[in-house]
């Protein structure tokens, strides 16, 4: 009596040492008092614990996880809603519990313990690590005797400290209860004091294989197999427990019955009898009930896979890789084991498949089974944020099957309720007979431990095609300045040997080697190849197709592309000159012509939940997090040529979720530097962008946008020389120091049809030479500029005829140019500068003809004039001279007079072109209508000859004449009549005179 006095004297003196009271006067004598300080480091009589262990007088939670998570077997609350497991998320699906021994509990009852965060051997605190804490957890749970449902009493994980402090747990009502601390983190307990122990109070708990589980699944059986089942007593009395099989025919027990005392374990085993066994899965269920009644009856299904005779099984044990025949993509061998590779991704196509080698099926009875369960990966568990974020993942598991060589897919059957994190052995069947293949898909972490059914084909090669690791329909070569090569994987995924051929079908792409032989589960490399030719810019497209030798397996084919550009493009990675080494945090300004209000250049990240798990160490213009916008240098480009360059869009994981970023980017393009910015379009998902131009000219392109990063752009041209030509003044002097050479020009001459403000336009003519070549379709929108050039004078009508849709206008040849609506100015990238006329060079084309001799059909006429160009201005004495005609008012062609004050009508500016007869007498009249003809060629009755626009007014280069009404003279040859005038008739003549019928001259 006097040394138990003394030792409790001494531990209270303990106590008080460490700061802990645990107010002894509330614990009656006979109530559980539990110190952890026995000699032996064992756990406690009636104790029982999974991960705490006993040293140094405290009992302690192993903390070897980083960072724990919320248990899904708590309700949060007591709402009743299941809290989601972060754990499982992070690779830590580590809970430790420790139970009481059963207690004896009156209501209002305290339990008092002593807690503290658990130490690690440096002395540092342990808990859930720190910044990467997502929801660690220490609590207090209670079951009521036997029944083994857990209900969360208390969370103490936010109070706990690194110095041990005191707790209490009041229970709410009486009762006989086992109590439990429950954590995922590093927690230590000094001692446990309180209600009262029962001493004859025994508890049930089984484990096979060290695991506790509902369903033991045998696998796939060729002979007996046993299984060892621990019937474990964690209570404080003993206990008889007998066990029960549903079926005793497939499955038999060493023994029906067992006595087993507090603490202790017996062992039973359970043997699949393989001989009294049949073909396909046979199950039981094994009942273990207690002899004392307070203790639940437990129930445990075990089941096995016996196949037919000769029928292919494939257990995964006989090798620590992915077994002969199959192929997987996403899966890998663990443990005799098929799973879910961890870290796979659905966001990003699933957690890929597994699929079986080629199997024959023979009988439509026939069944595919497999053994399979949820869990037996680690890490990153995308199913669980799926869970979280969208209310379930769907379907656990899906069962596809492809006829052999097809490669198309049909879904079989999609388990969900049937997978949890026991296995359990399922089956499809009712396959017409043929030879098929399967696969397995999941996105979320699951084992298949064995698979077995019909017969394998040994000799059945399959073809599996890879870029980047990757199967692909396309592969895109992005944009290219040069050849460039891709190396593509080709690979037999099944069990014979591949002959396979490979050929493209334009010059633009080519493929080395031809032909390939691969053994079965090899590989073979080969190069696809973009063949570049200056030629040929622009967009490329092409397919690579593997055709088989054998006739059963369907050749593959891959559509390849590739953007040609200049060999001399212009190119921007944003990669300083000089390499930097230092904080990749920092950020420095955009390069060198560049525009921007807030862009910086930093090292990428990848953006989205990509940027958690990769880093990009590349160099790229970020908008960071503000709508700045960022403006590209001025470049040149022909109509079609391509700008490419690559986006990479923030927005962290809601994007992701969300399909894309929350603020997209906006791309504007400015044309020719004059400020008017047209919008390209909005983009929201990262990925490689093209911009072609619309129309030949100089380009900026604005991007605005927040959390954005742009990369990699290649296409277009710097700006060449430009040169600059204006209206009204002697431009020789740079037109001969840039002859033959190719600049960019500015010329300031702007032709403009007439805004009626109504939203309609008046055509406008003008008359153009130029000493560069210009294709006004490029640069403008189709119909709004109209070419021509004169080949036909009539000197019965006093018309000039003009034949029309010239699409480029020839350097150093004269064209008449209307323009339909809006304005349009004479800029030019990428010109070749022709300084001088050579006239005699270009009779063939400048010739003028009769319309008389023409109509008259005659072969040996002779050109009555010169449709001519001049790069300089012409003086009116000396056009007066020539006796030439220029374009002014709506309509006509005007004799330019003499320079006399009295006479002066007209000039000849720069870069313009006119009409010289050979005969001053050719035309006969100082003011002649215009008109235009579709063709030179055939019957002048198939010759549609029309007025131009009926709005349409000319360039204004003489003055003085009134603007006469535009006649119509032709129809489409019915008979309608028109005086000389032009003027249409109501009906027939009706008196005689001469008149225009479907564009003849006749006589009534």
């Amino acid at each position: 009596m006097i040394k138990t006095r003394l030792l409790q004297s001494m531990l209270l003196l303990f106590f008080l040492v460490v700061g802990v009271n645990m107010q002894a006067q509330s614990i009656a004598a006979e109530q559980m008092d539990e110190r952890f300080n026995n000699e032996d480091n064992k756990i406690p009589f009636g104790w029982f614990a999974k991960g705490w262990s006993v040293e140094k007088g405290l009992i302690s939670s192993d903390s070897s996880s980083s960072f724990g998570g919320f248990d899904p077997s708590t309700t949060g609350s007591g709402n009743g809603t299941p809290e989601f497991d972060m754990s499982s998320l992070f690779g830590s699906n580590d809970t430790y519990w420790l139970l009481t021994p059963p207690v004896d509990v009156k209501q209002g009852e305290e339990l008092v313990f002593s807690a503290k965060k658990k130490k690690d051997d440096s002395g540092i605190g342990g808990g859930s690590g720190g910044s990467m804490d997502m929801g660690s957890f220490f609590v207090v749970e209670r079951s009521v005797y036997g029944s083994n449902k857990w209900v969360k009493v208390q969370d103490l994980y936010d109070d706990l400290g690194d110095d041990l402090k005191e707790f209490k747990v009041t229970a709410p009502e009486s009762g006989e209860y086992r109590y439990r601390f429950r954590t995922s983190t590093g927690v230590s307990i000094d001692s446990v004091a309180g209600f009262h122990i029962d001493n004859q109070a025994p508890d049930l708990y089984i484990v096979v294989e060290d695991t506790e589980t509902a369903f033991v699944p045998y696998g796939v059986c060729t002979a007996d197999s046993t299984k060892t089942f621990c019937v474990i007593n964690t209570g404080t009395g003993p206990m008889d427990v007998a066990m029960t099989l549903s079926n005793s025919s497939y499955f038999r027990m060493s023994t029906n019955q067992v006595h087993v005392q507090p603490g202790d374990t017996a062992r039973v085993d359970v043997t699949f009898v393989y001989s009294e066994a049949t073909v396909g899965w046979n199950a039981s269920e094994i009942t273990f009930t207690a002899s004392d009644n307070r203790l639940s009856v437990q129930k445990i299904g075990v089941s096995a896979i016996i196949s037919e005779p000769e029928c292919w099984v494939e257990d995964f044990n006989a090798q620590k890789k992915t077994p002969y025949g199959w192929f997987t993509e996403g899966w890998e061998w663990s443990d005799s084991t098929m799973t879910v590779k961890s870290g796979s991704n659905p966001l990003a196509g699933g957690g890929g498949y597994l699929m079986t080698p080629p199997l024959d099926v023979r009988d439509t009875r026939d069944p595919l089974v497999f053994a399979v369960k949820k869990g037996g990966g680690s890490g990153f568990d995308m199913s669980a944020m799926m869970d979280m974020f969208m209310g379930g993942s769907g379907s656990l598991l899906t069962v596809e099957k492809s006829v052999y060589g097809s490669n198309h897919w049909e879904k079989v059957h999609e388990f969900t309720d049937s997978i949890d994190k026991n296995y359990h052995t399922l089956a499809v069947t009712g396959f017409e007979a043929g030879k098929y293949r399967f696969r397995f898909k999941s996105s979320s972490t699951l084992s298949i431990d064995s698979v077995a059914g019909f017969h394998i084909d040994n000799q059945a090669p399959d073809l599996y095609v890879t870029v980047d690791s990757a199967a692909v329909d396309r592969y895109s070569f992005g944009m290219q300045k040069a050849n460039s090569t891709k190396q593509f994987v080709v690979m037999n995924t099944g069990t014979g040997t591949l002959q396979v051929n490979m050929a493209t079908e334009t010059g633009f792409f080519d493929v080395s080697p031809k032909s390939l032989t691969i053994a079965a589960g090899d590989s073979a490399f080969v190069d696809v190849s973009f063949v570049y030719d200056e030629r040929f810019l622009g967009e490329k497209n092409d397919e690579v197709i593997f055709t088989p030798t054998d006739e059963r397996i369907v050749a593959q084919s891959i559509a390849l592309k590739a953007y040609a550009t200049y060999t001399d493009a212009w190119e921007e990675n944003f990669e300083p000159e000089v390499e930097y080494v230092g904080d990749d945090e920092k950020s420095f300004p955009v390069p060198e012509g560049w525009e921007t209000d807030g862009w910086v250049l930093k090292k990428g990240s990848g953006g989205g939940l990509a940027g958690l798990m990769s880093t990009n160490n590349s160099w790229q213009a970020n908008s960071t997090d503000n709508l700045y916008y960022l403006i590209t240098p001025t470049l040149q480009a022909n109509q079609g040529d391509m700008l490419y360059f690559e986006v990479n869009m923030g927005g962290g994981l809601a994007s992701v979720i969300g399909g894309g970023a929350t603020t997209p980017l906006t791309i504007h393009y400015d044309r020719n530097g004059d400020g008017n910015w047209q919008k390209f379009g909005d983009f929201t998902d990262s990925g490689a962008i093209i911009f072609v131009a619309p129309y030949s000219g100089k380009y900026r392109l604005k991007f605005t946008g927040k959390d954005v990063m742009l990369d990699n752009f290649m296409g277009f041209k710097a700006p060449l020389q430009e040169i600059n030509l204006f209206d009204g003044k002697d431009n020789s002097e740079v037109l001969q120091q840039y002859d033959g050479q190719t600049v960019n020009v500015n010329y300031d001459r702007v032709l403009s049809a007439v805004d009626n403000g109504d939203g309609t336009w008046k055509s406008r003519a003008y008359t153009v030479c130029l000493p560069y070549e210009f294709d006004f379709n490029k640069y403008y929108e189709d119909g709004q500029v109209k070419l021509y050039r004169l080949v036909l004078v009539d000197d019965y009508y006093y018309e000039f005829i003009f034949t029309n849709d010239f699409p480029v206008a020839s350097a150093g040849l004269g064209y008449l140019v209307v323009v339909n609506y809006g304005s349009v100015n004479l800029n030019a990238v990428n010109a070749k500068i022709t300084a001088s006329l050579k006239h005699e060079e270009l009779a063939d084309y400048t010739a003028v003809y009769s319309y008389k001799d023409f109509k008259d059909k005659k072969t040996d006429f002779a050109p009555v004039g010169t449709w001519r160009g001049s790069y300089k201005a012409i003086e009116n004495a000396e056009a007066a001279a020539m006796a030439a005609y220029g374009v002014y008012g709506e309509g006509k062609m005007k004799i330019i007079c003499s320079d006399s004050e009295a006479e002066r009508n007209g000039y000849l500016g720069a870069f313009r072109a006119f009409y010289e007869p050979k005969n001053h007498k050719s035309i006969g009249k100082k003011s002649c209508d215009m008109k235009f003809i579709q063709t030179l060629a055939g019957d002048l009755d198939d010759v549609a000859i029309e007025n131009f626009p009926a709005d349409a007014f000319a360039d204004d280069q003489a003055t003085g004449i009134d603007s006469p009404v535009f006649h119509v003279i032709e129809k489409d040859g019915s008979n309608t009549y028109f005086d000389l005038q032009g003027r249409q008739l109501e009906g027939k003549p009706t008196r005689s005179g001469v008149y225009i019928v479907g564009g003849k001259k006749v006589i009534k």
